[in-house]
């Protein structure tokens, strides 16, 4: 449960992030902002699935 619970607070940041990087005025900025929240994502995301991996290997006996 705690790897479920981890990857949905890095996802209601991430979202955070992203309503919020419109009202800054430095597109470049923003980009780069964007652009690492999608990569946090996306790890965050394969963590989730090798964990839970792990998990239904070790309940499995």
């Amino acid at each position: 449960m705690g790897a479920i619970a981890a990857r949905a607070a890095v996802r209601g940041a991430a979202l955070n992030v992203q309503i919020n990087a419109k009202e800054y005025p430095d597109k470049s900025y923003n980009d780069k902002v964007l652009k690492t929240v999608t990569e946090i994502l996306s790890k965050s995301q394969q963590l989730e699935e090798d964990i839970l991996t792990l998990v239904h290997r070790q309940m499995q006996g």
